[in-house]
Protein backbone atom coordinates (compact mmCIF):
# COMPACT_ATOMS: atom_id res chain seq x y z
CA UNK A 1 0.00 0.00 0.00
CA UNK A 2 1.48 3.32 -1.04
CA UNK A 3 1.16 6.61 0.84
CA UNK A 4 -1.91 7.75 -1.12
CA UNK A 5 -3.75 4.47 -0.51
CA UNK A 6 -2.80 4.59 3.15
CA UNK A 7 -4.28 8.09 3.50
CA UNK A 8 -7.44 6.91 1.74
CA UNK A 9 -7.57 3.84 4.03
CA UNK A 10 -7.32 6.01 7.14
CA UNK A 11 -10.21 8.16 5.93
CA UNK A 12 -12.30 5.09 5.17
CA UNK A 13 -11.61 3.61 8.61
CA UNK A 14 -12.68 6.80 10.36
CA UNK A 15 -15.97 6.64 8.44
CA UNK A 16 -16.31 2.95 9.16
CA UNK A 17 -16.09 3.55 12.93
CA UNK A 18 -19.39 5.51 12.73
CA UNK A 19 -21.14 2.28 11.65
CA UNK A 20 -19.88 0.07 14.50
CA UNK A 21 -22.64 -1.71 16.47
CA UNK A 22 -22.63 -4.34 19.21
CA UNK A 23 -22.67 -7.94 17.97
CA UNK A 24 -25.46 -10.02 19.53
CA UNK A 25 -25.12 -13.19 17.47
CA UNK A 26 -22.50 -15.42 16.02
CA UNK A 27 -21.26 -14.17 12.65
CA UNK A 28 -20.49 -15.75 9.30
CA UNK A 29 -18.17 -13.51 7.25
CA UNK A 30 -19.51 -12.85 3.75
CA UNK A 31 -15.96 -12.45 2.41
CA UNK A 32 -13.89 -15.23 3.93
CA UNK A 33 -16.88 -17.49 4.83
CA UNK A 34 -15.46 -18.15 8.32
CA UNK A 35 -17.59 -18.23 11.44
CA UNK A 36 -16.88 -16.04 14.51
CA UNK A 37 -18.51 -15.95 17.92
CA UNK A 38 -18.12 -12.23 18.64
CA UNK A 39 -21.20 -12.22 20.88
CA UNK A 40 -19.32 -14.15 23.57
CA UNK A 41 -16.62 -11.51 23.55
CA UNK A 42 -19.18 -8.68 23.76
CA UNK A 43 -17.57 -7.19 20.65
CA UNK A 44 -18.67 -4.63 18.08
CA UNK A 45 -18.61 -4.92 14.33
CA UNK A 46 -19.27 -2.45 11.47
CA UNK A 47 -22.66 -2.48 9.74
CA UNK A 48 -21.35 -0.36 6.84
CA UNK A 49 -21.42 -3.35 4.49
CA UNK A 50 -25.23 -3.55 4.78
CA UNK A 51 -26.33 -0.06 5.88
CA UNK A 52 -23.88 2.12 3.96
CA UNK A 53 -23.88 0.26 0.62
CA UNK A 54 -26.19 -0.45 -2.30
CA UNK A 55 -25.75 -1.63 -5.84
CA UNK A 56 -26.91 0.74 -8.60
CA UNK A 57 -30.45 -0.68 -8.54
CA UNK A 58 -30.73 -0.40 -4.73
CA UNK A 59 -30.08 -3.97 -3.57
CA UNK A 60 -29.12 -4.30 0.09
CA UNK A 61 -26.37 -6.85 0.68
CA UNK A 62 -28.52 -8.99 2.95
CA UNK A 63 -32.14 -10.05 2.83
CA UNK A 64 -34.56 -9.83 5.74
CA UNK A 65 -34.40 -13.59 6.23
CA UNK A 66 -30.60 -13.52 6.29
CA UNK A 67 -30.57 -10.67 8.83
CA UNK A 68 -32.74 -12.70 11.21
CA UNK A 69 -30.73 -15.90 10.87
CA UNK A 70 -28.40 -17.18 13.54
CA UNK A 71 -25.52 -16.99 13.01
CA UNK A 72 -25.98 -13.72 11.19
CA UNK A 73 -24.03 -12.45 8.21
CA UNK A 74 -21.36 -9.82 8.51
CA UNK A 75 -17.70 -9.03 7.94
CA UNK A 76 -15.01 -10.27 10.25
CA UNK A 77 -12.43 -7.96 11.80
CA UNK A 78 -9.72 -9.08 9.38
CA UNK A 79 -11.76 -8.62 6.19
CA UNK A 80 -13.21 -5.37 7.50
CA UNK A 81 -9.75 -3.75 7.44
CA UNK A 82 -9.78 -3.32 3.63
CA UNK A 83 -13.47 -3.71 2.83
CA UNK A 84 -14.43 -0.02 2.48
CA UNK A 85 -11.37 0.99 0.45
CA UNK A 86 -11.79 -2.03 -1.84
CA UNK A 87 -15.48 -1.15 -2.19
CA UNK A 88 -14.61 2.40 -3.30
CA UNK A 89 -12.30 0.87 -5.92
CA UNK A 90 -15.19 -1.24 -7.27
CA UNK A 91 -13.87 -4.62 -6.12
CA UNK A 92 -17.10 -5.97 -4.60
CA UNK A 93 -20.16 -7.13 -6.54
CA UNK A 94 -23.74 -7.41 -5.38
CA UNK A 95 -24.59 -10.55 -3.38
CA UNK A 96 -28.11 -10.80 -4.82
CA UNK A 97 -28.62 -13.75 -7.14
CA UNK A 98 -28.57 -12.74 -10.82
CA UNK A 99 -27.02 -9.33 -10.11
CA UNK A 100 -23.45 -8.57 -11.19
CA UNK A 101 -23.54 -4.86 -10.36
CA UNK A 102 -20.81 -3.27 -8.31
CA UNK A 103 -21.55 -2.50 -4.67
CA UNK A 104 -21.13 1.22 -4.02
CA UNK A 105 -21.42 3.74 -1.20
CA UNK A 106 -25.01 4.58 -0.26
CA UNK A 107 -24.41 8.32 0.04
CA UNK A 108 -27.75 9.18 1.63
CA UNK A 109 -27.08 6.82 4.55
CA UNK A 110 -23.48 8.03 4.90
CA UNK A 111 -24.61 11.67 5.00
CA UNK A 112 -27.03 10.81 7.80
CA UNK A 113 -24.42 8.93 9.82
CA UNK A 114 -21.78 11.66 9.41
CA UNK A 115 -24.09 14.64 9.83
CA UNK A 116 -22.23 15.66 12.98
CA UNK A 117 -18.83 15.73 11.25
CA UNK A 118 -19.15 17.74 8.02
CA UNK A 119 -15.41 17.86 7.42
CA UNK A 120 -15.15 14.08 7.51
CA UNK A 121 -18.28 13.80 5.33
CA UNK A 122 -16.96 16.18 2.68
CA UNK A 123 -13.56 14.47 2.60
CA UNK A 124 -15.18 11.06 2.26
CA UNK A 125 -17.58 12.15 -0.52
CA UNK A 126 -14.59 13.61 -2.38
CA UNK A 127 -12.86 10.24 -2.05
CA UNK A 128 -15.99 8.48 -3.36
CA UNK A 129 -16.03 10.76 -6.38
CA UNK A 130 -12.33 10.16 -6.96
CA UNK A 131 -12.93 6.42 -7.29
CA UNK A 132 -16.15 6.73 -9.32
CA UNK A 133 -14.54 5.20 -12.42
CA UNK A 134 -14.86 2.00 -14.42
CA UNK A 135 -12.70 0.13 -16.89
CA UNK A 136 -14.10 0.17 -20.44
CA UNK A 137 -14.26 -3.43 -21.62
CA UNK A 138 -13.49 -2.36 -25.19
CA UNK A 139 -10.54 0.04 -25.03
CA UNK A 140 -9.36 -1.05 -21.56
CA UNK A 141 -8.78 2.37 -19.94
CA UNK A 142 -10.47 3.77 -16.85
CA UNK A 143 -13.42 6.08 -17.55
CA UNK A 144 -15.09 8.39 -15.03
CA UNK A 145 -18.80 7.91 -14.49
CA UNK A 146 -20.91 10.86 -15.64
CA UNK A 147 -22.72 11.78 -12.42
CA UNK A 148 -26.47 12.44 -12.66
CA UNK A 149 -27.48 14.17 -9.37
CA UNK A 150 -31.19 14.01 -10.20
CA UNK A 151 -31.09 10.29 -10.97
CA UNK A 152 -28.10 8.48 -9.41
CA UNK A 153 -29.13 5.20 -11.05
CA UNK A 154 -28.49 6.78 -14.46
CA UNK A 155 -24.86 7.35 -13.43
CA UNK A 156 -24.12 3.64 -13.58
CA UNK A 157 -26.70 2.77 -16.22
CA UNK A 158 -25.54 -0.08 -18.54
CA UNK A 159 -26.37 -0.27 -22.27
CA UNK A 160 -29.73 -2.01 -21.70
CA UNK A 161 -32.30 -1.96 -18.86
CA UNK A 162 -32.07 -5.76 -18.74
CA UNK A 163 -28.32 -5.78 -18.03
CA UNK A 164 -27.40 -7.26 -14.63
CA UNK A 165 -24.25 -5.16 -14.30
CA UNK A 166 -23.13 -1.52 -14.13
CA UNK A 167 -21.87 0.49 -17.06
CA UNK A 168 -18.63 -0.99 -18.35
CA UNK A 169 -18.33 0.49 -21.84
CA UNK A 170 -17.83 4.17 -22.65
CA UNK A 171 -20.13 6.04 -25.04
CA UNK A 172 -17.56 6.43 -27.87
CA UNK A 173 -16.78 2.70 -27.83
CA UNK A 174 -20.49 1.83 -27.65
CA UNK A 175 -21.16 4.10 -30.64
CA UNK A 176 -18.29 2.55 -32.58
CA UNK A 177 -19.52 -0.97 -31.78
CA UNK A 178 -23.13 -0.26 -32.72
CA UNK A 179 -22.34 1.64 -35.94
CA UNK A 180 -19.90 -1.04 -37.06
CA UNK A 181 -22.54 -3.74 -36.59
CA UNK A 182 -25.20 -1.67 -38.40
CA UNK A 183 -22.99 -0.78 -41.36
CA UNK A 184 -21.98 -4.43 -41.66
CA UNK A 185 -25.59 -5.58 -41.60
CA UNK A 186 -25.00 -7.59 -38.38
CA UNK A 187 -28.15 -6.75 -36.46
CA UNK A 188 -27.57 -9.86 -34.34
CA UNK A 189 -24.48 -8.12 -32.90
CA UNK A 190 -26.50 -5.20 -31.49
CA UNK A 191 -26.16 -6.53 -27.95
CA UNK A 192 -24.46 -5.45 -24.75
CA UNK A 193 -20.66 -5.70 -25.22
CA UNK A 194 -20.33 -7.46 -21.83
CA UNK A 195 -19.49 -11.08 -22.71
CA UNK A 196 -21.51 -12.47 -19.79
CA UNK A 197 -24.54 -10.32 -20.55
CA UNK A 198 -25.18 -9.97 -24.31
CA UNK A 199 -28.65 -8.49 -23.79
CA UNK A 200 -30.22 -6.91 -26.94
CA UNK A 201 -29.70 -3.14 -27.27
CA UNK A 202 -32.94 -1.14 -27.28
CA UNK A 203 -34.04 1.16 -30.10
CA UNK A 204 -33.64 4.28 -27.93
CA UNK A 205 -30.04 3.37 -27.05
CA UNK A 206 -29.21 2.75 -30.72
CA UNK A 207 -30.77 6.08 -31.70
CA UNK A 208 -28.89 8.04 -29.02
CA UNK A 209 -25.55 6.32 -29.73
CA UNK A 210 -25.43 6.45 -33.54
CA UNK A 211 -25.40 9.16 -36.17
CA UNK A 212 -28.53 10.10 -38.12
CA UNK A 213 -27.19 8.47 -41.29
CA UNK A 214 -26.35 5.21 -39.54
CA UNK A 215 -29.74 5.19 -37.81
CA UNK A 216 -31.41 5.47 -41.23
CA UNK A 217 -29.43 2.42 -42.33
CA UNK A 218 -30.58 0.63 -39.19
CA UNK A 219 -34.25 1.44 -39.86
CA UNK A 220 -33.86 0.19 -43.42
CA UNK A 221 -32.32 -3.05 -42.18
CA UNK A 222 -35.16 -3.45 -39.68
CA UNK A 223 -37.64 -3.06 -42.52
CA UNK A 224 -35.76 -5.61 -44.62
CA UNK A 225 -35.68 -7.98 -41.66
CA UNK A 226 -39.43 -7.62 -41.27
CA UNK A 227 -40.26 -8.27 -44.92
CA UNK A 228 -37.66 -11.05 -45.10
CA UNK A 229 -40.31 -13.27 -43.51
CA UNK A 230 -42.20 -13.15 -46.81
CA UNK A 231 -41.61 -16.40 -48.70
CA UNK A 232 -40.81 -14.43 -51.86
CA UNK A 233 -38.15 -12.31 -50.17
CA UNK A 234 -34.57 -12.85 -51.27
CA UNK A 235 -31.27 -11.46 -49.92
CA UNK A 236 -28.47 -10.11 -52.11
CA UNK A 237 -24.80 -10.56 -51.21
CA UNK A 238 -24.50 -6.76 -50.86
CA UNK A 239 -26.75 -6.88 -47.78
CA UNK A 240 -29.84 -5.56 -49.52
CA UNK A 241 -32.95 -7.64 -50.01
CA UNK A 242 -36.29 -7.43 -51.81
CA UNK A 243 -39.49 -9.30 -52.60
CA UNK A 244 -39.57 -10.93 -56.04
CA UNK A 245 -43.26 -10.98 -56.92
CA UNK A 246 -43.19 -13.31 -59.98
CA UNK A 247 -41.52 -16.05 -57.93
CA UNK A 248 -40.64 -19.26 -59.76
CA UNK A 249 -42.62 -18.23 -62.85
CA UNK A 250 -39.84 -15.79 -63.67
CA UNK A 251 -36.88 -16.69 -61.43
CA UNK A 252 -34.52 -13.94 -62.65
CA UNK A 253 -34.23 -10.89 -60.38
CA UNK A 254 -31.76 -8.01 -60.06
CA UNK A 255 -30.84 -6.32 -56.79
CA UNK A 256 -32.24 -2.79 -56.63
CA UNK A 257 -29.20 -1.70 -54.61
CA UNK A 258 -26.24 -3.10 -56.60
CA UNK A 259 -27.99 -4.48 -59.75
CA UNK A 260 -26.47 -7.93 -59.20
CA UNK A 261 -28.32 -10.72 -60.98
CA UNK A 262 -29.80 -13.64 -59.02
CA UNK A 263 -31.94 -16.72 -59.44
CA UNK A 264 -35.06 -16.85 -57.27
CA UNK A 265 -34.99 -20.66 -57.15
CA UNK A 266 -31.25 -21.25 -56.61
CA UNK A 267 -30.79 -19.08 -53.50
CA UNK A 268 -27.26 -20.08 -52.58
CA UNK A 269 -25.79 -20.71 -56.04
CA UNK A 270 -23.54 -17.94 -57.47
CA UNK A 271 -25.50 -15.61 -59.74
CA UNK A 272 -25.55 -16.35 -63.44
CA UNK A 273 -24.36 -19.98 -63.10
CA UNK A 274 -27.57 -21.96 -62.67
CA UNK A 275 -29.57 -23.82 -65.31
CA UNK A 276 -32.62 -21.60 -64.78
CA UNK A 277 -30.75 -18.42 -65.74
CA UNK A 278 -29.07 -20.17 -68.66
CA UNK A 279 -32.51 -21.12 -70.02
CA UNK A 280 -33.65 -17.53 -69.57
CA UNK A 281 -30.54 -16.26 -71.39
CA UNK A 282 -31.21 -18.62 -74.30
CA UNK A 283 -34.82 -17.46 -74.42
CA UNK A 284 -33.65 -13.85 -74.45
CA UNK A 285 -31.23 -14.52 -77.30
CA UNK A 286 -33.96 -16.27 -79.29
CA UNK A 287 -36.39 -13.44 -78.61
CA UNK A 288 -33.77 -10.84 -79.60
CA UNK A 289 -33.01 -12.66 -82.85
CA UNK A 290 -36.71 -12.97 -83.65
CA UNK A 291 -37.19 -9.28 -82.92
CA UNK A 292 -34.29 -8.41 -85.22
CA UNK A 293 -35.75 -10.58 -87.99
CA UNK A 294 -39.18 -9.08 -87.47
CA UNK A 295 -37.76 -5.57 -87.48
CA UNK A 296 -35.80 -6.31 -90.69
CA UNK A 297 -38.92 -7.71 -92.32
CA UNK A 298 -40.99 -4.71 -91.27
CA UNK A 299 -38.31 -2.31 -92.50
CA UNK A 300 -38.05 -4.18 -95.81
CA UNK A 301 -41.80 -4.15 -96.28
CA UNK A 302 -41.94 -0.51 -95.32
CA UNK A 303 -39.16 0.36 -97.78
CA UNK A 304 -40.92 -1.62 -100.51
CA UNK A 305 -44.21 0.16 -99.85
CA UNK A 306 -42.47 3.52 -99.82
CA UNK A 307 -40.80 2.76 -103.16
CA UNK A 308 -44.12 1.66 -104.62
CA UNK A 309 -45.73 4.84 -103.33
CA UNK A 310 -42.97 6.95 -104.89
CA UNK A 311 -43.40 5.07 -108.18
CA UNK A 312 -47.14 5.68 -108.11
CA UNK A 313 -46.52 9.29 -107.32
CA UNK A 314 -44.12 9.61 -110.22
CA UNK A 315 -46.60 7.84 -112.47
CA UNK A 316 -49.38 10.12 -111.29
CA UNK A 317 -47.19 13.16 -111.84
CA UNK A 318 -46.24 11.92 -115.30
CA UNK A 319 -49.90 11.22 -116.10
CA UNK A 320 -50.84 14.67 -114.86
CA UNK A 321 -48.17 16.26 -117.05
CA UNK A 322 -49.30 14.26 -120.04
CA UNK A 323 -52.89 15.23 -119.49
CA UNK A 324 -51.88 18.85 -119.05
CA UNK A 325 -49.86 18.72 -122.29
CA UNK A 326 -52.80 17.08 -124.10
CA UNK A 327 -55.39 19.64 -123.08
CA UNK A 328 -53.46 22.95 -122.79
CA UNK A 329 -51.22 25.26 -124.76
CA UNK A 330 -48.61 27.61 -123.35
CA UNK A 331 -48.82 31.37 -123.80
CA UNK A 332 -46.48 32.42 -126.67
CA UNK A 333 -45.21 35.56 -124.94
CA UNK A 334 -41.68 35.46 -123.61
CA UNK A 335 -41.50 35.22 -119.81
CA UNK A 336 -45.07 33.98 -119.37
CA UNK A 337 -45.51 30.40 -120.53
CA UNK A 338 -48.84 30.20 -118.73
CA UNK A 339 -50.68 26.98 -119.56
CA UNK A 340 -54.08 27.75 -121.05
CA UNK A 341 -56.95 25.33 -121.52
CA UNK A 342 -59.55 26.04 -124.22
CA UNK A 343 -63.13 25.51 -123.17
CA UNK A 344 -65.05 26.27 -126.37
CA UNK A 345 -65.39 29.67 -128.02
CA UNK A 346 -63.60 31.22 -130.98
CA UNK A 347 -59.87 31.08 -131.76
CA UNK A 348 -59.16 34.62 -130.46
CA UNK A 349 -57.50 34.00 -127.06
CA UNK A 350 -56.30 36.36 -124.36
CA UNK A 351 -53.83 35.02 -121.76
CA UNK A 352 -55.33 35.33 -118.30
CA UNK A 353 -51.84 35.90 -116.88
CA UNK A 354 -50.21 38.49 -119.12
CA UNK A 355 -53.30 39.56 -121.23
CA UNK A 356 -51.49 38.79 -124.49
CA UNK A 357 -53.89 38.27 -127.44
CA UNK A 358 -53.05 35.55 -129.98
CA UNK A 359 -54.52 33.03 -132.43
CA UNK A 360 -55.23 29.73 -130.75
CA UNK A 361 -54.53 27.76 -133.88
CA UNK A 362 -51.18 29.17 -135.10
CA UNK A 363 -50.15 31.00 -131.85
CA UNK A 364 -49.27 34.30 -133.62
CA UNK A 365 -49.48 37.23 -131.21
CA UNK A 366 -51.89 40.01 -132.26
CA UNK A 367 -50.44 43.40 -131.60
CA UNK A 368 -52.66 46.45 -131.16
CA UNK A 369 -51.07 48.54 -133.91
CA UNK A 370 -51.59 45.98 -136.66
CA UNK A 371 -54.33 43.77 -138.05
CA UNK A 372 -54.38 40.10 -136.98
CA UNK A 373 -51.80 37.86 -138.68
CA UNK A 374 -51.56 34.08 -139.08
CA UNK A 375 -48.93 31.61 -140.12
CA UNK A 376 -49.17 29.77 -143.34
CA UNK A 377 -51.28 26.68 -142.75
CA UNK A 378 -53.49 28.19 -140.03
CA UNK A 379 -56.92 26.59 -140.41
CA UNK A 380 -58.91 29.54 -139.18
CA UNK A 381 -56.83 32.56 -140.32
CA UNK A 382 -56.78 32.77 -144.07
CA UNK A 383 -56.59 36.47 -145.04
CA UNK A 384 -53.13 37.49 -143.83
CA UNK A 385 -50.76 34.53 -143.75
CA UNK A 386 -46.99 34.64 -143.71
CA UNK A 387 -44.05 32.34 -143.21
CA UNK A 388 -42.66 31.94 -139.68
CA UNK A 389 -39.34 33.23 -140.93
CA UNK A 390 -41.03 36.48 -142.06
CA UNK A 391 -42.72 37.03 -138.70
CA UNK A 392 -41.31 39.60 -136.30
CA UNK A 393 -40.77 37.29 -133.31
CA UNK A 394 -39.72 39.97 -130.92
CA UNK A 395 -41.32 39.25 -127.50
CA UNK A 396 -41.99 35.61 -128.32
CA UNK A 397 -40.96 32.76 -126.04
CA UNK A 398 -38.55 30.12 -127.28
CA UNK A 399 -40.57 27.31 -128.91
CA UNK A 400 -43.65 29.44 -128.70
CA UNK A 401 -45.40 27.58 -131.52
CA UNK A 402 -44.63 24.09 -130.20
CA UNK A 403 -47.14 22.35 -127.93
CA UNK A 404 -45.98 18.76 -127.82
CA UNK A 405 -48.61 16.26 -126.84
CA UNK A 406 -51.53 18.59 -127.51
CA UNK A 407 -54.58 16.75 -128.88
CA UNK A 408 -55.59 18.56 -132.08
CA UNK A 409 -58.94 16.82 -132.00
CA UNK A 410 -59.89 19.26 -129.29
CA UNK A 411 -59.75 22.05 -131.94
CA UNK A 412 -62.14 20.46 -134.44
CA UNK A 413 -64.88 22.95 -133.71
CA UNK A 414 -62.52 25.94 -133.62
CA UNK A 415 -63.79 29.09 -135.39
CA UNK A 416 -62.83 32.76 -135.77
CA UNK A 417 -64.67 36.00 -136.48
CA UNK A 418 -64.30 37.18 -140.09
CA UNK A 419 -62.62 40.40 -138.95
CA UNK A 420 -59.83 38.36 -137.38
CA UNK A 421 -59.22 36.03 -140.25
Amino acid sequence: MDAEDFADWQLCWRVNLHFFKPVTKSLNCILCSKSFNYAVLDDQRSSFWVDGTRCSVGHRQTTQIESQADPSLGICATCDQMYMLDLLKGKHTCRREGCRRTVRVHEAEVKQMLASDQVLLNNFLALVKKHRVYECTIHGDEVEYETNPLNPVQTFKPPTPQCDHDRNVCDPCLTLTLESAIRGGRLQDLVCPDLECRKPISLDVIRSNSSADVFKIYNKQLALKAISKDEKFRWCTCGHGQIHGPGENNPEWNCLQCSKRHCYICKEQPSGTCDHLRVIDEQKRTKTNNQKKSAFRILSESAKKAEEARLRERQNEAGTEREKARTTKKCPKAGCCNRIERNGGCGHFTCGMCLTEFCWCCKVIWKNDSSPQHLVGCRIGIKTQLQKSSLDQTGYAVGWDKDEGYDLKLDEGLWLLSAHR
